[in-house]
């Protein structure tokens, strides 16, 4: 019974090390746009937006991970005259040497992979050089700050009638290749989950129904690997032997 009892733990704890690998995708988590002004607003047009084949409509949200995995970015391209950055795994990551407008396929994979932990907005960020400074955030907006995400949008410039400053806008795609410029749009389902999402940065447009093409960037998230992380392994292989070492003295026995 003791043997039974302890093979039992066993293969629960080698499960449980396992169950990470589940794969769900990314929700887009539309409760801070309840905080806009003056109305919460959660879709805008993409006129002027320089992509050869821009969605309708843009979303705003925050991007949260629906179960364990990695989230790799992807440089589409920008039109701006600001310098801006995407910040992940603390680094920053220009626009670099594609020219301004240019959002043609391949698209170059940004840096490495940032982790996606389940039920926790992703730890992503832009910031670009220039317009007003807001609050604490100065020229930045965080997808896991809400505040900033608030304050920026939020923001009205000295002299103007409208509120509506720097912003991220997302859209889920149904498809995605490095090698192709024909992006495919997906129609969002009702939890506004997708394993693929466009992200559209503005940095300092007049309102936040500017055209968001500042900085484009793909977010592809993925399961965690297939092949265990070594700290599995070693819970798997720990979990192997002991089963293997009760056999032995079973058969002893």
């Amino acid at each position: 019974m003791q043997q039974q009892m302890t093979r039992a733990s066993l293969v629960a704890a080698v499960s449980l090390g396992l169950s990470w690998q589940a794969h769900a995708g990314l929700m887009l988590d539309q409760t801070v746009t309840g905080t806009f002004l003056p109305v919460p607003t959660t879709t805008t047009s993409t006129d002027g937006n320089d992509l050869p084949n821009p969605p309708d409509e843009l979303y705003f949200g925050q991007l949260k991970a629906t179960s364990d995995g990695w989230v790799d970015f992807f440089f589409v391209g920008d039109e701006a005259a600001y310098e801006n950055v995407l910040l992940f795994n603390g680094s920053s990551y220009p626009t670099g040497s594609t020219p301004d407008g240019d959002f043609d396929a391949p698209y170059a994979q940004i840096g490495s992979s940032l982790a996606a932990v389940a039920g926790a907005y992703l730890n992503f960020g832009f910031c670009t050089d220039g317009g007003d400074s807001v609050g604490a955030y100065g020229q930045c907006v965080y997808n896991n700050d809400a505040s900033s995400i608030t304050a920026q949008y939020n923001y009205q410039e000295p002299g103007a009638t409208e509120y509506g400053y720097r912003s991220i806008g997302f859209r889920a795609l149904s498809s995605f290749s490095q090698a192709s410029s024909d992006l495919l749009w997906a129609d969002l389902n009702a939890d506004l989950t997708s394993d693929l999402w466009a992200v559209f940065w503005d940095d300092s447009g007049a309102k936040n129904d500017d055209n968001h093409d500042d900085y484009i960037a793909i977010a592809r998230f993925r399961p965690s690997s297939s092949v265990p992380e070594p700290a599995t392994l070693v819970l798997l292989g720990t979990g192997l032997l002991g089963l293997a070492g009760m056999r032995r003295r079973r058969i002893a026995a």
